[in-house]
């Protein structure tokens, strides 16, 4: 598959590597078009001071397989006032890693409902098809559970089933399992709510730089 395949509003990963001394900075967010070997996609204002770097990774899921696709970076632009990272790549993707794409490291004390029961746990990562979450409460697979994320502005119900479950063998755990949960929908107010965690994320490290 080429990166030209993409089509507007689609999601995407992008991965900007940081060197041996930081982690990787990854950003979720929509293809905004694609001609000739490039993508445009809408980044934070404030992911700037990434741009020293060179080569940035896309990744794309379609049909249960995450497609990567290694990238030069162009520059950035505007439209409408909307920041855009432009990258290129002529060459066609390779299969990646399905469950280490598009997803935020969220850790964050939490309540989900289980049926009527409301049950405390704490957020692993999210992304905007599902949740991965610790907890002490056994499920099984297919579970339907609901989560509200309150935070940052935004206040976000979501339904989803269970369709990973990992029982902790570390004794030192507080949680007995993580679980992993889709969501019925893929949520543009997710999303949302991502983006701009990720531009806290950068704003953090902006300051601590």
């Amino acid at each position: 598959m080429y990166i030209n395949e993409l089509t507007f509003d689609e999601f995407i990963e992008i991965e900007i590597p940081r060197g041996d001394d930081w982690e990787n900075f990854v950003l979720n967010t929509k293809v905004d078009s694609t001609e000739d070997g490039v993508l445009k996609a809408a980044v934070p204002d404030n992911v700037r001071l990434l741009e020293e770097i060179s080569e940035v990774y896309v990744y794309y899921k379609r049909d249960g397989i995450c497609k990567r696709w290694t990238c030069e970076l162009l520059g950035f632009t505007r439209s409408n006032e909307i920041l855009l990272i432009v990258l290129f790549c002529n060459k066609k993707s390779e299969n990646a890693n399905l469950r280490s794409a598009f997803r935020l490291s969220y850790v964050e004390d939490m309540e989900y409902e289980f049926g009527d029961t409301k049950i405390k746990a704490k957020y692993k990562d999210i992304s905007a098809t599902g949740i991965g979450f610790y907890t002490n409460t056994k499920h099984k697979i297919g579970d339907e559970l609901t989560f509200v994320i309150n935070d940052k502005g935004f206040n976000i119900e979501v339904d989803g089933r269970i369709v990973r479950v990992e029982v902790q063998e570390d004794k030192n755990s507080l949680f007995k399992y993580l679980y992993g949960v889709q969501f019925h929908e893929t949520n543009e107010e997710i999303m949302k709510f991502i983006f701009a965690k990720q531009s806290e994320i950068i704003r953090k490290r902006r300051l601590s730089l």
